[in-house]
């Protein structure tokens, strides 16, 4: 339960910072605009990767129950 909220927390940042960039680059501040790019980009890996630790534990703790009983 905990794995999900830090997934939705990626999501939210990559929300956050897409604003931004329209924000900044609407405004003229392109190297801000570039900046927030970055920082979303960022939060995309960091979401992808996540997402395949989160998978891969799931996977390991059902394989652990089957093999338990």
């Amino acid at each position: 339960m905990t794995a999900n909220r830090v997934l939705e927390n990626w999501i939210y940042w990559i929300v956050v910072d897409a604003a931004a960039i329209f924000l900044y680059h609407s405004q003229g501040l392109a190297l801000s605009a570039l900046l927030y790019l970055v920082f979303a980009l960022m939060a995309v890996y960091g979401l992808i990767q996540w997402t395949k630790q989160y998978r891969s534990q799931k996977q390991n703790q059902s394989q652990n129950l089957k093999s338990n009983t």
